[in-house]
């Protein structure tokens, strides 16, 4: 009998679209990549010593940290949000990132654990997919630098407290994800967007027909079953930054347009 391995913070990065840089880009990605998340951590306070294991998954890697680090592995992902923005702004090729955040049990030993499979399907899940390319073609395309994705339960454990400094939880919208074996409630962040207008983009994708699709399940869509009926008339209360924000109805509020980087 083995005894069950220590509950670890996992956190993994991919690039959007990386396919479609040109051959003589490729090279640059991966070590951009790694500095990029270097500096994130960093500014999250977290350094080389946090992190227990690193796998390079070719343009993207997976970090295996400490599971009391759950809360600075999030905020993380809003300063690498920020990195990737300052870097696109002056450099090519622009990189854009998917991120998802997980915890699990991970055993000391570098391998591929069930925690691990399960955070690569929700970052590789067709629907997380869909809902960046569409933040990206009904926003400004150029703003969406990052877009995180989150387990129901790492999410439930981040904000049972006060464990984190840049993130908020109402950032987040719900997202059911299938991928091949793996089926679970998620929750998403896309950078610069509302959670508002994020589950609208959400309930849309759910209701567009899939041109010879099967079933959700069979497709990894999003099952809009699963989702909440999102209202064509609406009147929000907002404070703070919104700026790619598609709201219908009145608003109410301060409402800037931008986040300050």
């Amino acid at each position: 009998m083995s005894l069950v391995p220590e509950n670890r913070t996992l956190f993994a990065v991919d690039v959007v679209d990386s396919a479609s840089n040109r051959g003589y880009h490729t090279e640059a990605i991966a070590p951009a990549v790694a500095g990029l998340v270097d500096t994130a951590l960093h500014h999250s306070g977290l350094g080389a010593a946090d992190v227990l294991d690193r796998e390079s998954t070719g343009d993207g890697v997976l970090l295996t940290l400490p599971g009391s680090h759950l809360g600075a592995v999030l905020d993380a992902a809003e300063y690498l949000d920020r990195a990737a923005a300052r870097r696109n702004r002056r450099s090519k090729p622009e990189i854009r990132l998917r991120i998802a955040v997980d915890t699990g049990p991970v055993g000391v030993v570098p391998g591929y654990y069930p925690a691990k499979t399960a955070l690569t399907r929700m970052l590789d899940a067709p629907g997380f997919k869909e809902l960046i390319a569409r933040c990206r073609e009904i926003g400004d395309s150029d703003e969406v630098n990052t877009a995180l994705i989150v387990s129901d339960h790492a999410k439930r454990i981040a904000f049972s407290g006060d464990h984190l400094r840049v993130l908020r939880e109402g950032e987040f919208g719900r997202l059911p994800v299938r991928n091949k074996e793996y089926a679970a409630e998620a929750w998403v962040r896309v950078a610069d967007f509302d959670s508002r207008s994020v589950a609208v983009h959400i309930a849309t994708l759910a209701a567009e027909p899939k041109a010879g699709a099967g079933s959700a399940a069979e497709t990894g869509a999003v099952d809009s079953r699963a989702l909440p009926e999102v209202s064509n008339n609406v009147v929000n209360v907002m404070g703070g930054h919104a700026r790619n924000s598609f709201q219908a109805g009145v608003v109410y509020g301060d409402v800037h347009n931008g986040r300050p980087r």
